[in-house]
């Protein structure tokens, strides 16, 4: 901390006129390193922080830590991690609070904390922020954006959690101004998937590897993606998220380039939405947002 002393004691090992190392995390040992042995094994440090440090008060600390393994793994809300992010102003972003959609955050740190959804990940710096918050996003299938209604900074997550006759409909009478299938065939379809993943415990680094088994006979190949999710702390955890990752590159999924005029204006990444078109074959499809996309102002395309 800012107000931190470092040991006088380790001061007066060092010698001479010693800072007090403010900012920096440091370890000192005293006492024995190895016996009848002159090769000492190479040192490894396990750290965790998840409610110290913080800019200001800790947001929802009773949702902040997410033990797992039976509580040997102490790992982090992802939802914490991104509002740190959002908020720290040392290395974050430094946005003030006022500016995070609170409601909609408190859903998805909830939803992560009822699901055992932990990470133990570190950003070292040497990439910058947007790559490491998007790593989490990646680890936790979810978007952070602007909400173009409120204003305000909103994380949502991608869950069948919806109602699908409660989503907005568009048509060629409602917004829709065209809808294009994008080309896809089976040959070459990812029927394997396999998430590696970090150990803390024993620092290691792990695979698991999620199958469609109908798939591969059906193929009478073996078509594999190999996604590194270093955040991911235990083998249960590295495996929902491989069936997950299976599951959306082998149910079926099409994929389209959907064209709207200016009143899906609310669409997010990540949003859910019907489209229906029946000359194109489409009588009421449900849809998930990828990348969205605004027209210039003459045009007003979505």
């Amino acid at each position: 901390k800012a107000t931190q002393v470092f040991p006088a004691w380790v001061k007066a090992l060092i010698g001479g006129n010693v800072p007090d190392f403010r900012g920096v995390c440091t370890m000192v040992f005293d006492g024995m390193i190895c016996a009848l042995n002159p090769y000492p094994k190479t040192w490894a440090i396990r750290m965790r922080r998840t409610t110290k440090g913080w800019d200001g008060p800790v947001w929802q600390p009773s949702l902040a830590v997410i033990w797992l393994s039976g509580g040997k793994i102490k790992a982090m809300n992802p939802a914490h991690i991104l509002y740190e992010c959002a908020t720290n102003r040392d290395w974050g972003r430094g946005l003030p609070r006022s500016r995070i959609n609170e409601a909609e955050w408190l859903v998805a740190a909830t939803t992560l904390y009822n699901e055992g959804f932990g990470l133990c990940l570190r950003w070292n710096r040497q990439t910058e922020l947007q790559e490491f918050v998007q790593s989490v996003l990646d680890h936790i299938g979810g978007a952070v954006f602007t909400d173009r209604e409120t204003g305000l900074l909103t994380l949502k997550l991608f869950r069948s959690d919806y109602d699908p006759e409660t989503l907005p409909l568009y048509d060629y009478n409602s917004g829709l101004l065209s809808i294009e299938p994008e080309a896809s065939t089976r040959e070459g379809a990812v029927n394997e998937v396999i998430v590696k993943f970090t150990d803390p415990l024993k620092n290691e680094a792990r695979a698991v590897r999620a199958q469609n088994l109908a798939s591969i006979q059906s193929l009478d190949s073996r078509n594999s993606t190999t996604t590194e999710y270093n955040g991911l702390p235990t083998l249960d955890l590295a495996s929902r998220v491989a069936q997950r990752d299976l599951k959306a590159s082998t149910a079926g999924a099409k994929r389209y380039q959907v064209i709207l005029d200016r009143r899906a204006w609310r669409l997010y990444p990540g949003a859910v939405f019907r489209v229906s078109a029946p000359e194109k074959g489409i009588e009421n499809v449900v849809l998930r947002a990828g990348k969205v996309e605004d027209g210039s102002l003459t045009d007003g395309k979505i």
